[in-house]
């Protein structure tokens, strides 16, 4: 009688898996996969120079979102190389490249127009996000992952 068991929380294992294609998989953004382990590791080495970390979902929804914005910069000739993201991180000993992206995403925020913003929030509408359950859902007028708790979990005011 174990085999139905057995059947049945393999089934719900790989429907969990599957969400995002491999269990390394933190997003898929148009096709392109942002790793689990590449955001830890991104995380691990700003935890090791912020003065506080940022949350898992935040790291995602900024590289969920710089393709996009860097995209519409490099549209106006505005290009934000990973040499101009190492000369900012000079500090940091070896980066890591979600660090690096990261780090072109703020340069190029301020770089930024009213017209590239308003092309930008028009493009994330556009988007075909997939994230993983585990960090949430995008939300892609909201801007952020958006953390989830699955329906079977109660919440503090039930």
């Amino acid at each position: 009688m174990k085999t139905p068991r057995l059947l049945v929380a393999a089934a719900g294992a790989a429907l969990l898996l599957s969400g995002c294609g491999t269990a390394d998989t933190a997003a898929i953004v148009d096709g392109h996969r942002i790793t689990r382990s590449g955001l830890q590791e991104a995380s691990d080495q700003i935890a090791q120079y912020a003065s506080r970390p940022m949350e898992a979902q935040d790291l995602l929804t900024r590289l969920i979102i710089a393709p996009t914005v860097l995209d519409v910069l490099g549209e106006r000739d505005v290009v934000i190389t990973d040499a101009a993201a190492r000369s900012t991180l000079a500090d940091i000993d070896g980066p890591v490249p979600y660090v690096i992206d990261l780090t072109k995403l703020d340069l190029a925020i301020g770089k930024m127009t009213e017209e590239d913003f308003n092309e930008i929030t028009s493009r994330l509408l556009e988007l075909d996000v997939e994230v993983n359950p585990r960090y949430g859902s995008f939300d892609a007028e909201r801007v952020e992952v958006i953390p989830q708790t699955a329906d079977w979990i109660a919440s503090p005011a039930d």
